[in-house]
């Protein structure tokens, strides 16, 4: 979950540089009260410093984010149960307020983000558009293009800081917020088991994505032996599957590209490709892109390093 906290913040600022505004942004502190709000170059108040600084942020600092994002929610909108704060774009117009998970603003997961509106749960993209509607009682992340759902359900407290979320009707929906049923048998090979049923297999590529796709797919062994080599327990089968889950947009000119393991969780192996689908990078658990090969021969090194020292690993690297 760290990794997934770091990799979020730091891709949102490192590409924020290819927005296309006019219009540059500082941030400005009320010294008395430690607050932060946001000045645009004519020194107009674009958002009043009545929000938390948790990016430990200093007069005079440069807005680089497409959407801002902050602890709290000024004094003019009232902040929603389960949130962690409010989103504004450039011109300081109010967005939504994202969903509170892991003590911060709810990761992006797969390309959509959780947000609340009127208690109910929906899905913005990194854009800042919403992309299904606040709807749901709950909703998970995505993984592997399905979110489940729930119509009825509540929260109720389990122990002393904790809360679940109990009762309601579940049910999955697609990255378009349709509901999916699931099949009576699986169709074909690449249907989704969840739980003790099938779901569509719900990605779709063009030629040239396939293509990307298939620059992963061909060097599955070698990522397979490297992902699974300090796996406890004995894969079966070892392999990973690659899915393309976010394509370009205004503001971010990549294709993200996700691996799954066997049983299609996130292993963390996150990959950028460039909107001409000729350059390939790694997202590093800093944030930082790597050159793909750069990346890939610091993981080979560090795979024959692990085995070396714990030779019973039952997942053997090879190359």
């Amino acid at each position: 979950m760290i990794k997934k906290l770091i990799t979020f913040i730091l891709i949102c600022c490192s590409f924020s540089a290819f927005a296309q505004n006019k219009e540059t942004l500082f941030y400005f502190t009320d010294n008395a009260k430690g607050k932060i709000g946001v000045k645009d170059q004519n020194g107009n108040i674009i958002i009043p410093a009545e929000l938390v600084n948790y990016r430990h942020s200093e007069d005079g600092d440069i807005v680089e984010d497409t959407l801002l994002s902050f602890v709290g929610c000024p004094k003019n909108i009232k902040q929603e149960p389960h949130t962690f704060g409010c989103v504004f774009d450039r011109k300081g117009k109010y967005l939504y307020q994202t969903f509170w998970y892991d003590n911060g603003a709810d990761y992006r997961v797969e390309g959509y983000q959780r947000i609340v509106k009127n208690g109910k749960i929906g899905f913005a993209n990194r854009e800042g558009k919403i992309v299904i509607q606040s709807q749901f009682d709950f909703a998970s992340p995505f993984n592997y293009g399905y979110a489940s759902v729930c119509d009825g359900c509540y929260w109720k407290k389990a122990g002393e800081d904790h809360k679940t979320v109990v009762g309601g009707k579940w049910s999955f929906i697609n990255k378009k917020g349709e509901k999916v049923s699931p099949l009576s048998k699986p169709t074909q090979e690449k249907d989704v088991k969840i739980h003790e049923n099938y779901y569509p297999y719900p990605f779709n590529y063009s030629e040239k994505e396939q293509k990307i796709l298939n620059f992963f797919q061909q060097k599955m062994k070698l990522l397979a032996d490297i992902y699974y080599v300090n796996v406890s327990s004995l894969a079966k089968p070892k392999i990973l599957h690659f899915e393309i889950v976010e394509r370009p947009s205004k503001h971010f000119p990549f294709y993200l590209v996700y691996s799954y393991d066997n049983r299609k969780i996130p292993t963390d192996g996150e990959f950028l490709v460039s909107q001409d689908g000729k350059s390939f990078f790694a997202v590093a658990y800093s944030g930082k892109k790597i050159p793909f090969i750069e990346w890939l021969q610091k993981q080979i090194q560090a795979a024959r390093e692990y085995q070396q020292k714990h030779s019973d690993n039952p997942n053997k690297f090879s190359e």
